[in-house]
């Protein structure tokens, strides 16, 4: 019998998904297990694995490489040999339901995308396929020109490509960028008009506007402040061998161990419940060409420096190559953020709904400071604690903060 092969849902917010490409030919055999095709969501890019196996069958006016389709959407069939392909092709409209016969390894939608009716700016006319109900098939293009694409606005289903297989290269859009903001001088002239850039909301973009939207709109958020002396964390870092961890490995490491002694920071609400975390999973902010992404540290209470400072750097370089999992980017239970390496003092870090709080980091510098009556030189950073004030009161979150300065200070180098 054949199993159908439909587009996952890969994260929390997914309701759509890129088809970057198949991994497997028409005709090939696919054993469980084995990747299946790649997917870029808004972000990241995902290998889908198959939990079945089969002969794979990709029917004529299926969505191809580059199309971008609602989850549910049926991509191909995985047939037992012998086996005729369907003739009729089932509707692609999502569903909120799973697949009778699921062929994809996906973690489970984690909640109903928009009442299950497909996205209007995927419809079409009913004369079209019933695979191309939830999508048209759009040009081949490559992951890192889609992404380009959106932050100039460039509309890349009308380029036509100069990669292999026509494929829509960054070159491409760039062109197709230029090409737009030449015509625009020309039309508008010297008017004020010509000095705006208007460019869409990337996907990451997107997603970070509406995360960030619904912290300020949920949250009684408080921020309190801490100049701590980061004389010995700089020594300590001076004295470790190559690769040197970074001040936010540290800092994960020294808030992983205070959060264990002080839960209410690694909280969460949930409908009226207050969710006190047993585990300590830390995320850390990334600055990408796509955005800000916070992958997570999971367990972070229980790893040593080099440990922590290993998997940081493992999942800051998946993230700016757009290459991080599902998993990479689920299930924090606090942030930390450090924007001290931009030459930044203090600032007013936002939540990480549904956390409780988070941490930013400021630069850390040689200052003066008053130590037994004399003014000397030490090095030392502001920490900003940002928390929800309907779980935190200021007193529990003043004595974290304490605690996380009172272990930075006790370093030993």
């Amino acid at each position: 019998m054949s199993v159908e092969i439909v587009m996952p849902r890969l994260g929390w917010t997914m309701d759509e998904g890129t088809l970057v490409e198949w991994l497997k030919k028409e005709g090939e055999t696919v054993a469980v297990g084995e990747i299946l095709f790649i997917v870029e969501s808004d972000k990241a890019v995902n290998e889908v694995e198959s939990f079945d196996g089969g002969i794979l069958h990709i029917p004529d006016g299926a969505p191809g490489p580059g199309a971008t389709v609602a989850v549910g959407t049926m991509l191909g069939y995985l047939l037992e040999p012998g086996e005729q392909a369907p003739v009729a092709a089932p509707s692609s409209t999502p569903s909120d339901e799973p697949p009778p016969q699921p062929a994809l390894q996906s973690p489970p939608a984690a909640a109903p995308s928009r009442g299950g009716e497909p996205d209007p700016a995927h419809s079409r006319s009913s004369a079209e396929s019933p695979l191309l109900k939830s999508a048209r098939v759009k040009p081949a293009i490559s992951p890192r020109a889609r992404r380009l694409a959106g932050e100039l606005g460039v509309d890349w289903t009308q380029l036509s490509g100069s990669g292999r297989s026509g494929r829509i290269t960054e070159d491409d859009v760039r062109a197709a960028s230029t090409t737009a903001d030449s015509a625009s001088e020309a039309v508008n002239g010297s008017s004020d008009e010509a000095a705006i850039e208007r460019t869409r909301l990337s996907p990451v973009r997107r997603v970070i506007a509406d995360r960030m939207s619904q912290s300020s709109r949920d949250n009684a958020t408080v921020t309190l402040t801490a100049e701590i002396d980061a004389t010995r964390m700089v020594e300590l870092r001076g004295r470790c061998p190559a690769p040197k961890p970074g001040y936010t490995d540290v800092f994960v490491r020294l808030a992983a161990l205070a959060l264990a002694d002080h839960p209410v920071l690694n909280a969460s609400l949930d409908d009226g419940h207050v969710l006190l975390h047993r585990s300590i999973h830390v995320g850390i902010a990334v600055d990408t060409d796509a955005g800000l992404l916070v992958p997570v540290i999971r367990d972070a209470d229980r790893k040593s420096l080099e440990k922590i400072r290993e998997e940081a750097a493992a999942l800051a370089a998946r993230a700016r190559e757009g290459q991080l999992r599902p998993d990479d980017l689920r299930g924090g239970t606090f942030t930390i953020t450090n924007l001290g390496m931009h030459g930044v003092d203090a600032f007013t870090p936002i939540i990480n709904p549904p956390q409780s709080a988070v941490l930013g980091i400021g630069r850390i510098a040689m200052r003066p400071v008053v130590r037994d009556g004399q003014v000397v030189a030490r090095y030392t950073a502001i920490l900003s604690l940002t928390f929800d004030h309907r779980l935190v009161d200021g007193g529990p979150a003043a004595r974290f903060l304490a605690a996380l300065r009172e272990a930075a200070e006790a370093l030993r180098p």
